[in-house]
């Protein structure tokens, strides 16, 4: 019988937390925040410009986060307590940043598109195809399979479309070292003009970044949910709001267990790919699958909290969802699975790494708790170890950790056999062993 804490087990336990609790809080902090805006917006502006409001409400503070990624990374981790204010505090605003964005781009297509068979069809068909075409379809995920953690290391960090940075490195000066001295020294290699012009560029170019992927990107993430959830609304008992509600969270489920089960072949196939395209193809038919039983678990939340929750009293039911749901995911430590920040490209880790789901909350405690019992308190380059081993899908870590002792046996008896080769009287006098007795009776 196996032990609690193997693999399989924290792997199961995983998913069942991000399943059965991230995933619901999650979606009725996403209803509730909507909704009061919904209530208390609406009414003063009236919907259309509600929408545009929300949007650039939503864009902006989303694009100063993304700016400000380079500052906001060197925020002192020390004192505690004022760290988990300030943090909590910034994911609290942009949480409320990310659903103004959405609910705006949604109410803007409303109004411009309006909402038709075939508006809704193409949209959703062609911001699927653009996202395939850009690598950036994974950015479709959300709970329950995917769960952001609130570790204080890299909180305010997410990834751009181009992985462009603001280092000192890249703005005109270099280490060298010298014969008198072993610590290094920089070096100027342009002047104070050229190299204030440089940085500029870097900045301009990490602006630009920022803009693509918050403006862009997310938009046509929003136009794929969209369209899905409105061909849910018409294929799925609409005539039934209960029926409706109650078949999307079925539906959702069945998926998301059928795409969890599938993730050891996946990972298996796409390991042994070895062409390129055909990995990425694999990787996003798997992550499209995925986001088929996401959306199906989203509104199915969604719609049963509007039938059930307090009905008589939507303003007070709303409220409720946006408070409680915020504060117990803050308590479970989880609560950055509410923003939707950062561009996630296809098939960017390497072989079947691309389609483990990042769902570890009890794995990566423990390993970060086993850590810190072992060598103290764990440092950042450890904590990126943990995430970075934590690729490898639990229940084919065990294979994984044989074939890479057997790859390293195998590594050690050819180096221990070619070096008894080579100190044979009979070995075959190569340019390599000519070179070594030369250089042995010379010296």
């Amino acid at each position: 019988m196996r032990s609690p804490s193997s693999p399989v087990f924290l792997a199961l336990a995983d998913v069942l937390i991000s399943a059965l609790v991230v995933a619901p809080l999650v979606v009725a902090y996403w209803r509730g925040t909507w909704q009061v805006v919904d209530a208390h917006l609406v009414p003063l502006v009236g919907d259309s410009l509600s929408g545009w409001l929300s949007f650039a409400f939503g864009i902006i503070v989303h694009l100063v986060f993304a700016l400000l990624q380079p500052l906001l990374n060197l925020a002192p981790l020390r004192p505690r307590a004022t760290f988990l204010v300030l943090s909590r505090a910034y994911t609290a605003l942009f949480g409320i940043a990310c659903v103004n964005c959405w609910r705006g781009v949604w109410k803007v297509l409303d109004h411009e598109l309006g909402i038709t068979p075939m508006a809704d069809a193409a949209s959703f068909a062609g911001a699927l195809l653009a996202l395939a075409l850009t690598r950036t379809l994974r950015n479709v995920s959300a709970p329950p399979f995917v769960v952001a953690l609130d570790d204080a290391v890299n909180y305010f960090k997410f990834p751009t479309a181009f992985r462009t940075r603001i280092s000192p490195a890249e703005n005109g000066c270099r280490q060298i070292e010298t014969k008198d001295s072993e610590a290094p020294y920089r070096q100027h290699r342009r002047s104070l003009f050229a190299r204030a012009g440089r940085a500029s560029w870097y900045a301009l170019r990490y602006g630009v970044d920022c803009i693509i992927s918050v403006v862009v990107i997310g938009t046509l993430v929003v136009v794929v949910w969209r369209g899905a959830w409105y061909l849910l609304d018409r294929l799925l008992f609409p005539e039934k709001p209960e029926w409706s509600a109650w078949g999307s969270l079925v539906l959702g489920y069945s998926i998301t267990i059928f795409v969890f089960s599938l993730q050891i072949p996946a990972q298996v196939l796409c390991a042994r790919l070895k062409h390129s395209f055909l990995r990425l193809v694999t990787a996003d038919t798997f992550i499209f699958l995925s986001f088929c039983g996401t959306v199906n678990v989203w509104r199915g939340v969604w719609n049963l909290l509007n039938l059930f929750l307090l009905p008589d009293l939507p303003l007070m039911s709303n409220w409720l969802t946006h408070v409680v749901s915020l504060l117990v995911l803050m308590l479970l430590h989880c609560s950055n699975s509410i923003l939707v920040r950062g561009v996630w490209l296809d098939g960017e880790e390497k072989k079947g790494a691309c389609v483990v789901f990042p769902v570890l909350y009890i794995r990566h405690y423990s390993k970060k708790q086993h850590m810190g019992e072992n060598h103290g308190t764990p440092s950042e380059e450890e904590m990126q170890t943990v995430k970075q081993g934590d690729a490898v899908h639990p229940l084919m870590s065990n294979h994984h950790h044989r074939s890479q002792d057997m790859k390293t046996s195998h590594r050690e008896k050819e180096e221990g056999s070619s070096q008894v080769r080579r100190d044979s009287p009979h070995a075959p006098l190569t340019p390599d062993v000519t070179r070594e007795i030369i250089i042995a009776r010379t010296t």
